[in-house]
C-alpha cells in the first residue's frame, strides 16, 4: 500500500534523524532537545499508525458489508450520490477551514512560509482544480483525503525542528537579503548561492505538489456532487459553506484555541 510506504518512510526518518542528533550534538540546548524528542515521538508514532489504521479500515470495512449491504455491492458512492448537497457542504467546508490553517500553520512551524506564503495557497487551488478536472469522487476520495492528511500533518508538526534551522541557513545563504535572522552571510560564492537556491526551490516544490495531491480528493469530491446538483444551487451552497470555513477558523483563532 503506498499510503502505508509513504508514512513508515517518512516516521522513520523522523525518529531516526532526531534521535541521532539527539545522541551527536551535545551542545543542543534543552528547547532544542525538547522539539526533536517530540519529532522523534511523532515519526515512532505515524510508524505505529501505519500498520494500525489500514487494519481498522479493513475491519471496518468488512463488518459494513456484512450487516448493511451485500459483499458484492459498493453501496456508498451511491449513498454519495443521494446526498450531493451535504456532500457538497462538508468538502467546500472542510476545503477552506484546512487551506487558511495549511496557510497560518505552515508558516509558524517552518519559517519559509511565513516569506512563501503564497506556496500552500496555490498548491490548494491546484489540487482542488486537479480534483474537480478528474471527477468521479466516492467514499474512497473522502478517505484518502483523511488518511493523507495523517502523515503531512505529523510531517509539519514534528519535522519542523529537524528543517526549519537548515532551511534557514539555505534561505541566508540563496538570498541577497538577511530574511529569517538566524544567520546572515555576507557574501557567498556563486556555487553555494545556486546549490542553496535548488535546495530551498526543491523543498518549496515538494509542499506544494503534497497538499495539491492532498486537496485534489476533495476536489473529486466536489465535481461529483456539483454533477448532480443545480449549477445556481450547487454553487450557493459551495461559496456559503467556504465562508463558513473561514468564519469557523476565525472564531478558533479569536478564542485562541492551541
Amino acid at each position: 500500500m503506498r499510503w502505508r510506504w509513504v508514512a513508515v518512510s517518512l516516521g522513520a526518518g523522523m525518529a531516526l534523524w532526531a534521535g541521532l542528533t539527539l545522541w551527536l550534538d551535545a551542545s543542543l540546548s534543552s528547547f532544542e532537545r525538547s522539539g526533536l524528542r517530540a519529532s522523534a515521538v511523532g515519526g515512532v508514532a505515524l510508524i505505529a499508525l501505519a500498520f494500525v489504521l489500514p487494519r481498522m479500515i479493513v475491519r471496518m470495512g468488512r463488518s459494513g458489508a456484512t450487516s448493511h449491504a451485500p459483499p458484492e455491492s459498493d453501496d456508498m458512492p451511491a449513498r454519495l450520490a443521494r446526498h450531493p448537497y451535504a456532500t457538497l457542504f462538508i468538502a467546500s467546508f472542510v476545503a477552506l477551514f484546512v487551506e487558511i490553517l495549511l496557510i497560518r500553520y505552515a508558516g509558524s512551524q517552518i519559517r519559509v512560509f511565513a516569506f512563501f506564503q503564497n506556496i500552500p495557497l496555490i498548491a490548494s487551488f491546484l489540487g482542488l482544480g486537479l480534483g474537480l478536472w478528474l471527477g468521479k469522487g466516492t467514499s474512497r476520495s473522502a478517505l484518502s483525503f483523511l488518511l493523507w492528511l495523517v502523515p503531512f500533518t505529523v510531517v509539519l508538526a514534528g519535522g519542523a525542528p529537524l528543517v526549519d534551522g537548515y532551511l534557514g541557513m539555505l534561505t541566508a545563504v540563496a538570498s541577497s537579503e538577511q530574511v529569517l535572522g538566524d544567520v546572515a552571510f555576507g557574501r557567498a560564492s556563486t556555487p553555494a548561492r545556486i546549490v542553496s537556491q535548488v535546495l530551498v526551490g526543491g523543498f518549496c516544490v515538494t509542499v506544494l505538489v503534497a497538499v495539491m495531491l492532498l486537496f485534489s480528493n476533495l476536489g473529486r469530491l466536489l465535481a461529483d456532487a456539483f454533477s448532480r446538483v443545480p449549477r445556481l444551487a450547487g454553487y450557493t451552497v459551495n461559496i456559503l459553506s467556504s465562508l463558513l470555513g473561514i468564519l469557523a477558523f476565525t472564531g478558533l483563532s479569536f478564542l485562541q484555541t492551541p
